[in-house]
């Protein structure tokens, strides 16, 4: 079936969003450059649907590194706004209630499956006396994996990790994937969200159901993720700046550097009178309605399906 010159492909890639390169595979776009020859599948005749919106760019850069021929179409798909299109959802942003309440905590951070960033992230603001600061979730640290951490944090402070971890606030989230779902009490009584990406080290920008939950429950949000993940939310048309923090950090290419910024922000946000902070978050308020507005009108998987539709009519069209 695979050899029929009328087949076409489509396939997901590297749910990870990274740029197709595993450790444990090596270089994902050679091997699938070279099964689609060794099977005799024809120029184009594969479509791939990844959640990196760099996917594109990575494609091109691996094509003029080997100097190989093009066989791939290649494109982004983003499914994670679409789970949360719900009766459930609040029908105005969880931030107007919160910001007039001074018992809302200043933040929320809700990390569940471990990742260095973020048991880097939990531990310097435990070793810092902030997190009752704010509502804070962090699965236990998996051992042997946080070198990464060591570097953001220093390995003595990051040696203090268990002090902190782990946090569970709404349920065991070492058991349960809470992905799917939210719990908007954490919204409702917090003035911002960290959201800590599956990607912050990768070249790669990689938009998760994370960033999505607090736009779709209208909170002001800071991200530790990968380079470039906020100008990838502007361009599907969502807005960014809240004007609540002193440094820009999205675009910051080091990844420490980043990290720091990231996190001399939120320390700087929790410091803030209540007073103050609410004054902030009215100027940010329109922000946080145009993105909750927005996101309702938006389903991105339908659009790359619809795409990938248009795509495969082009290709029969012309074999």
């Amino acid at each position: 079936l695979v050899k029929k010159k009328r087949l076409r492909l489509v396939i997901g890639a590297d749910k990870e969003g990274g740029p197709f390169i595993h450790k444990s595979l090596g270089d994902g776009w050679q091997r699938i450059h070279d099964a689609a020859i060794k099977r005799e599948l024809p120029p184009m005749s594969v479509y791939i649907m990844q959640g990196s919106q760099l996917v594109e760019k990575h494609y091109e850069d691996w094509l003029e590194k080997t100097g190989n021929a093009r066989m791939f179409e290649v494109a982004y798909s983003n499914h994670f706004l679409k789970i949360f299109m719900n009766q459930s959802m609040p029908y105005k942003p969880l931030i107007k209630g919160a910001m007039y309440r001074e018992e809302s905590k200043a933040f929320n951070s809700l990390n569940r499956v471990h990742r260095p960033h973020r048991a880097a992230h939990v531990t310097d603001l435990g070793i810092s006396g902030l997190l009752d600061k704010g509502i804070v979730t962090c699965n236990e640290v998996k051992e042997g994996e946080d070198l990464n951490a060591e570097y953001l944090i220093g390995k003595e402070n990051y040696a203090r990790h268990k002090e902190f971890t782990p946090r569970f606030f709404d349920g065991d989230w070492s058991v349960t994937n809470a992905a799917n779902s939210f719990n908007a009490e954490l919204y409702a009584n917090t003035l911002l969200t960290v959201v800590t990406e599956t990607i912050f080290f990768d070249d790669s920008v990689f938009l998760t159901e994370k960033l999505f939950k607090p736009i779709m429950l209208g909170h002001p949000f800071i991200t530790i993720a990968s380079r470039g993940t906020l100008a990838g939310l502007r361009s599907l048309g969502f807005k960014t700046d809240f004007k609540l923090f002193s440094k820009p950090y999205d675009l910051i290419v080091d990844p420490l550097e980043r990290f720091n910024t990231v996190q001399q922000n939120l320390k700087e946000w929790i410091s803030l009178d209540f007073k103050t902070k609410q004054r902030r978050l009215l100027y940010a308020y329109p922000a946080v309605q145009h993105n909750f507005e927005h996101a309702r009108t938006q389903d991105f998987y339908k659009d790359a399906i619809t795409n990938c539709i248009k795509s495969a009519e082009r290709y029969f069209e012309t074999v």
